[in-house]
């Protein structure tokens, strides 16, 4: 027999503590299914220090954890790469690879992974006395692919990911599916929604779908602030919705401030408040967030984003 706490305190943590007795529950959030809760942390850390508010944005391929829509309107060729050092001594990195095709639309493919850290393997032997038997790493990938393509104020967009996962109970892969919409109104007002963790597989595991929606204003000027609020509502976990809140103001024409906040719908879910700082000098931005994790702390983000390759 083994015995981990820890992970399985941070398994319990990426499931948000499912409601106990309920075997649907149990289903959805069984190891197959992980893939999707895991990559809810977040994996861009302009969209992390907006609280995740970032639904009804556009023109960002960093933000395709948020709507896949947002993919649309990304001008020649990007790429970005997140560290994100997560609580737990967890790291997730996130490397995504963007481009325009004229009259197809915006393409991305994208990696994510997921790392555990080391954690010791312990088993009871035959006299009763647990012995170390060595160490374990688990951890899970996830490798996407994405369109977006703007029909005049309307944008869409779908990603495609297959997840494989390394777990202590033994290895699993799958794949799901995301949709995304956002459409502008007038100069000011946006508006965006997202379906997310559709099951496209036939392994049977259960998805904890996720519906996201939301919408902002930015107030144009020398120094343009958009402001921002979303829900976010996964129906599966039987909890009221979270709601997020973001604003990003252009301090200067290189330095960009964001902040945020978290309202999470029940007390086992992370929430809190978020900070960050932008940075941008020629085709190169550089974002820094602190995401809060409720009583776990702050997890620091750094993501580096290389701009309009080949202009």
């Amino acid at each position: 027999m083994t015995k981990n706490l820890k992970t399985v305190s941070i398994l319990a943590l990426l499931c948000l503590a499912p409601v106990a007795g309920q075997a649907y529950d149990q289903e959805v959030y069984r190891s197959a299914a992980i893939g999707t809760r895991w990559l809810s942390i977040p994996a861009s850390a302009r969209v992390a220090s907006l609280a995740g508010a970032y639904t009804a944005r556009g023109g960002e391929p960093g933000a395709l954890e948020s709507n896949p829509a947002a993919l649309a309107g990304t001008h020649n060729l990007q790429a970005i790469f997140t560290h994100n050092s997560w609580i737990q001594g967890m790291q997730v990195e996130r490397l995504v690879g963007a481009w325009e095709v004229e009259n197809l639309g915006s393409f991305a493919v994208g990696v994510d992974y997921l790392s555990l850290g080391e954690v010791e393997r312990i088993e009871i032997s035959s006299s009763g006395v647990p012995v170390s038997t060595g160490s374990l790493h688990p951890n899970a990938m996830a490798f996407a692919g994405s369109w977006g393509k703007i029909y005049g104020t309307l944008a869409l967009g779908a990603t495609l990911r297959g997840i494989s996962e390394n777990q202590i109970s033994g290895s699993d892969t799958g794949f799901e599916a995301d949709l995304g919409a956002h459409r502008t109104i007038g100069k000011n007002w946006r508006v965006g929604a997202a379906l997310k963790n559709l099951t496209v597989d036939f392994s049977g595991a259960l998805r904890p779908i996720d519906l996201r929606a939301g919408g902002g204003y930015t107030f144009h000027g020398k120094h343009p602030l958009a402001l921002d609020l979303n829900l976010d509502y996964q129906p599966q976990d039987r909890e009221p919705p979270d709601w997020r809140v973001g604003a990003e103001w252009a301090a200067t024409k290189q330095v960009i401030l964001r902040g945020g906040y978290v309202l999470a719908g029940n007390d086992r879910a992370p929430g809190g408040p978020t900070v960050g700082l932008g940075w941008l000098n020629g085709f190169l931005e550089l974002d820094y967030a602190l995401y809060g994790a409720g009583e776990l702390g702050f997890s620091h983000l750094v993501t580096l984003r290389i701009l309009s390759l080949g202009e």
